[in-house]
């Protein structure tokens, strides 16, 4: 009962493997630490962002996805494939009957007695319960426990996918947002070329400048509006975009909206390395995948071996032309079979085995390698753009400044127009490189996130 209790565990649905510790191959490769400082935070990065919005979000694009519910059904396949395998070492048991009408040779070949009641058919049939055990588990068990890794990884690639499709959709809900900051700052200039071309009119019909004033800010103006277009045609696209990836109509309202680039904490908070890697769903993929392959160069080791099975068989025949048609049967027995020679397939098979072991260390290993190699690469970068901000926010306060002072000296006639139309300018350029910067920015923010997936996706899965 316990062997039969061991082997159903593999199959049952919560038995897959967890993310274990990494073989020293490729623990040696885990940094002590980051190479960049990094901070407790509150919640997990869609709470740093988007706070309920975008968990609601979340919540949907994991639900409808395409690549989330794919991945969720991949798990199901490798399920069943486990039990089917661990049913290999079961008992199995089955009922058979068979039933037959035949001639009666006797009547047809001798002259029956005319005085007796003479059959020219009769009827036999057989009925029985087979029972057949397993008993080579050494031969079994390894395949069994190979399937339940191969379980094991379809669980760890399906939060993998999870992750991407959580991180895909922080990048849309962030493209929803810069469309529609980018819309506001364009009308923003727009409205600002208006005043500044009543200004200039004004200025003109008072004699205090010239007719090249007004065309010039006539110009500048028609310029703005231009851009309009172009940003509601922008958020548009960004909607679609997200309708899209959460499996929706491409003109559906959206359950929820992104009004405006949200602020981003100026550090990020990452466990320690090692605790990182493992937990990474990548790298735990990685891991069953070795495990699955180490077991299978078992099960290529213990096809050498012998194989035993027990059968016992329970039944009833009944013939008709016996004085007592019906008898009882029964039978024991026991197989065993010795492989002596099968021209090398299970040398062959022994030999891919250990290959394909050998190739999932090396998979492994960079697996490890890359991850840490892309949380390093996302912290730098994470850096570098969170400096720009800082530049591009005071490039901005410097540019504001400054259109301020130029235009209150021309309203008081100290200053031209081309003096301010070059700080309109300057301050345009400002405005959108802080909000393009800013939006980069989240987009170095959400590749840390991506990279440092160990960290957070357990909360997806809870």
């Amino acid at each position: 009962m316990h062997r039969i209790l061991a082997i159903l565990a593999l199959a049952w649905p919560g038995a897959a493997l967890a993310g274990g510790p990494l073989p020293d191959e490729a623990a040696h490769l885990v940094p002590e630490d980051w190479s960049h400082s990094t901070q407790s935070l509150a919640g997990p990065w869609w709470t740093q962002l988007g706070g309920e919005e975008l968990q609601h979000l979340l919540d949907v694009a994991l639900t409808d996805n395409v690549d989330a519910q794919s991945g969720a059904l991949r798990v199901d396949q490798t399920r069943a494939r486990t039990q089917q395998t661990a049913a290999a070492l079961l008992p199995s048991l089955s009922v058979s009957a068979t039933g037959s009408l035949n001639p009666n040779v006797n009547a047809l070949v001798f002259d029956p007695d005319p005085n007796a009641a003479f059959r020219d058919t009769y009827t036999r049939g057989e009925a029985s319960v087979d029972l057949t055990v397993p008993l080579s588990v050494w031969k079994g068990l390894p395949s069994a426990r190979a399937a339940q890794a191969d379980t094991a990884g379809a669980r760890a690639g399906a939060s993998d996918t999870q992750a991407t499709v959580a991180v895909q959709t922080g990048r849309l809900w962030l493209d929803l947002a810069y469309a529609h900051e980018r819309q506001r700052v364009v009308q923003q200039q727009v409205d600002v070329d208006t005043e500044l071309a009543t200004l200039v009119e004004a200025r003109y019909r008072a004699g205090a400048t010239s007719g090249t004033d007004v065309l010039q800010q006539r110009q500048q103006l028609a310029s703005s509006q231009s851009n309009l277009p172009d940003a509601s045609a922008a958020l548009v696209r960004a909607e679609r975009a997200l309708n899209v990836h959460l499996r929706r109509p491409v003109d559906a309202e959206l359950p929820v909206d992104a009004t405006a680039l949200p602020d981003v904490p100026l550090q990020i908070a990452l466990p320690e390395p090692r605790t990182l890697v493992a937990a990474d769903p990548g790298v735990r993929t990685a891991l069953a995948e070795l495990q699955a392959a180490t077991r299978r160069t078992a099960a290529a080791r213990a096809d050498f071996l012998p194989d035993l099975t027990a059968s016992a068989s329970a039944g009833t025949t009944f013939n008709g032309l016996q004085s007592e048609p019906l008898a009882e049967t029964w039978s024991v027995g026991a197989q065993l079979s010795v492989p002596l020679f099968n021209g090398g397939r299970s040398r062959g098979a022994l030999q891919e085995a250990r290959a394909t072991q050998s190739t999932e260390v090396v998979q492994l290993q960079d697996t490890v390698l890359q991850l840490v190699l892309a949380v390093d690469n996302a912290l730098t970068t994470f850096e570098q753009r969170t400096a720009e901000v800082a530049a591009d926010a005071a490039a901005l306060q410097a540019a504001q400044a400054a259109l301020t002072a130029a235009r209150a000296d021309y309203q008081a006639g100290q200053t031209s127009y081309n003096t301010v139309l070059n700080s309109l300018n300057s301050q345009k350029q400002a405005e959108l490189a802080l909000l393009v910067t800013r939006r980069t920015q989240l987009d170095a923010y959400l590749d840390v996130a991506a990279a440092a997936a160990g960290a957070w996706v357990q909360a997806l899965e809870a």
